[in-house]
């Protein structure tokens, strides 16, 4: 996964105004290879500036998601395999293009989500691991 463009160019070819501090902060997380989260008012372009950010970044995988209080574990991280929990009683996931296999993972209106889900990102998202099927 590598940039595009030189560090110098890259904020002008965000197309986005007033997002300096942001972007400076974005190129921290990814050099840390850290976490960023993107808080404030509806309709600030927060969604515009990430995926403009991430289409930046050469060959990367990113996965894209709203998630809401009704949304379950499949959406992100695949769906399970009904003939194999029926036949062997072993819960296997299908984690293709899923948020398992992504470089780069937008979670829109994460604080949205159920307890549950986000109990699970927590282990995903600190200790980069995920310990199902």
């Amino acid at each position: 996964m590598t940039l595009k463009l030189k560090e110098t160019e890259l904020y002008s070819e965000l197309n986005v105004v007033e997002r300096k501090r942001e972007f400076k902060q974005c190129l921290y997380a990814l050099l840390t290879k850290e976490h960023l989260l993107l808080k404030g008012k509806t309709g600030t372009g927060k969604s515009y500036f990430a995926n403009n950010v991430f289409s930046l970044i050469k060959d990367a995988r990113v996965f894209n998601i709203h998630l809401t209080k009704f949304i379950s574990e499949e959406a992100l991280f695949g769906p399970i395999n009904i003939k194999k929990l029926r036949e062997e009683s072993i819960i296997e996931y299908n984690i293709k293009n899923s948020a398992l296999e992504a470089n780069l993972l937008y979670l829109d209106e994460f604080f949205d989500a159920p307890d549950v889900l986000l109990r699970t990102l927590l282990d995903i998202l600190n200790e980069r691991v995920w310990n199902r099927g």
